[in-house]
């Protein structure tokens, strides 16, 4: 796990070496994804993920 600093406040990151794509297909395999964004922002997500396999 990453350790990546904000302006003084650590936050730890999951990294796709530690979970790699494929990985995350299989765990959200049967579940509902959904998408709340504006403007492009939504649509676009939302495409990135169905063209990732999710």
């Amino acid at each position: 796990m990453a350790v990546i600093d904000f302006g003084g406040v650590k936050e730890n990151v999951v990294t796709r070496k530690e979970f790699p794509m494929s990985k995350a297909r299989k765990v959200l395999k049967n579940e509902t994804i959904a998408i709340i964004g504006y403007g492009v922002q939504g649509p676009a997500q939302s495409l990135n993920l169905r063209d990732n396999g999710f």
